[in-house]
């Protein structure tokens, strides 16, 4: 084993539909990054966009490829990137910033998402906000790396519950959210 490549404090980690370029969100300043992936599994550094994250927690990517997502645990919001071609990430192009809290007063004083899952159709996006106990759904629009909040569609949890991450089934008819409180 050796190191295919130094990042600050690397958390969660998505692949390219093609297996080309991985990404990462870092629990630092940095926000999201790219790597593409060499034959030797080296990993080469595609570059950060200018205005990334406050506070990453997790990274997906579309299932098309077009567009990648980051739920910003700090921040309380999710940020959507345009892929380009070379798998790099765009210039940040839509940013929906939750609002509220939940009951827990040390770990739900303000949003926090927590996680994001695209469904496998790629045209809905779950949110798992750990801070107001829901699960917020967006429509998706790959083509202009642009998420639309759908609130009926959102999930209410039980005050207190925390979800953390969430998963659809692989037939995509239930989605699976585990809570952390």
């Amino acid at each position: 084993p050796s190191v295919a490549a130094e990042t600050p404090n690397p958390s969660f980690l998505d692949l390219s539909p093609d297996l080309k370029v991985l990404y990462t969100v870092n629990e630092s300043p940095s926000g999201v990054r790219a790597f593409s992936i060499g034959g030797s599994g080296r990993l080469q550094p595609l570059g950060t966009p200018p205005d990334g994250a406050v506070g990453p927690c997790d990274v997906a990517v579309h299932p098309g490829g077009r567009m990648a997502v980051v739920a910003n645990y700090g921040g309380g919001s999710v940020a959507a990137f345009p892929l380009q071609p070379d798998g790099s990430l765009g210039a940040r192009s839509d940013l929906e910033q939750h609002a509220g809290k939940s009951v827990n007063a040390k770990r739900q004083e303000a949003p926090h998402a927590h996680g994001v899952t695209f469904s496998r159709d790629g045209l809905h996006l779950v949110v798992p906000d750990l801070g107001i106990d829901r699960v917020k759904v967006y429509a998706v629009d790959a083509a202009k790396a642009s998420l639309t909040p759908r609130p009926a569609a959102d999930l209410s949890l039980a005050p207190g519950s925390g979800p953390r991450h969430a998963a659809f089934s692989r037939d995509g008819r239930q989605l699976y959210v585990i809570n952390e409180l």
